[in-house]
């Protein structure tokens, strides 16, 4: 996230401004000595503009046993919120009236 931070020209301030989150949070998630909890992950991904599937791509390269089972368990609640990957797709265009799932 810190490359997206950086890349938008924002300070860890700013950040924390536009998501709702404290400074002191901005700055330990992403140097790694916390990880987020669902809701300040979801503050921080659309703060930054990013959509689900961007910001797993951000995650750092490692291997499952180097990330936090906290940290695990927020991407698997992000997953599941979003009722997974393939939710992230436009919605179906709708043939009946009143329609069942998103309007055009």
């Amino acid at each position: 996230m810190r490359a997206r931070r950086e890349q938008l020209g924002w300070s860890q301030s700013r950040l924390a401004r536009a998501s709702g989150v404290s400074r002191t949070v901005v700055n330990e998630v992403e140097n790694g000595r916390r990880s987020p909890s669902l809701p300040t992950y979801d503050k921080l991904r659309r703060a930054l503009g990013l959509d689900l599937a961007s910001s797993l791509a951000l995650l750092p390269t490692a291997t499952p046993a180097s990330l936090s089972e906290r940290f695990l368990t927020t991407v698997a609640g992000l997953l599941i919120t979003a009722g997974g990957l393939s939710s992230l797709r436009p919605p179906p265009r709708c043939r009946s009236t009143p329609p069942p799932c998103a309007p055009r």
